[in-house]
């Protein structure tokens, strides 16, 4: 039984690797980036604070009790490289967070960000919003969006 088991794994090792499955790249949502608000859709690359600072400031809604725009939250960038994803003004809903990278994964020449627009946005309220994923990884040089992207 141990042999079969054994077998299977060295089995599926090279299906992993033909299906790109061990090219994956974890990542994380950056918090708070429903406070963004992009008019356009369109993406956008991230490896220094100074871009991504400037960024935020540029289409940040929301200050402090003093009328200060809330700071941007801290991205390590020593280490990390952050995308953002938007849709611009559109769809009526409730939240401007929407999941739109499924994946980030090592490609021959880049890190790919795989992206899925939904197909059709639930209205359970009427608001306009700007939907926005903003998401980390490892650092990246260069950076290829694929899939379903948005502009």
């Amino acid at each position: 039984m141990r042999t079969l088991a054994a077998l299977s794994v060295l089995l599926f090792l090279p299906a992993c690797s033909l299906l790109g499955l061990d090219d994956a790249v974890p990542f994380a949502d950056v918090p708070n980036a429903e406070m963004l608000r992009l008019p356009e859709p369109g993406t956008s690359v991230f490896n220094d604070a100074a871009s991504w600072e400037a960024f935020w400031y540029d289409h940040t809604t929301v200050s402090d009790g003093e009328g200060n725009p809330v700071p941007p939250p801290e991205i390590d960038f020593s280490s990390k490289t952050a995308v953002a994803v938007f849709l611009g003004g559109g769809p009526s809903g409730c939240t401007n967070y929407l999941r739109l990278v499924r994946s980030v994964s090592l490609g021959d020449d880049a890190t790919v960000v795989r992206v899925e627009q939904p197909r059709t946005v639930e209205r359970t309220c009427d608001m306009l919003i700007n939907p926005i994923q903003v998401v980390a990884f490892e650092k990246a040089g260069v950076v290829r969006f694929a899939g379903d992207v948005p502009g």
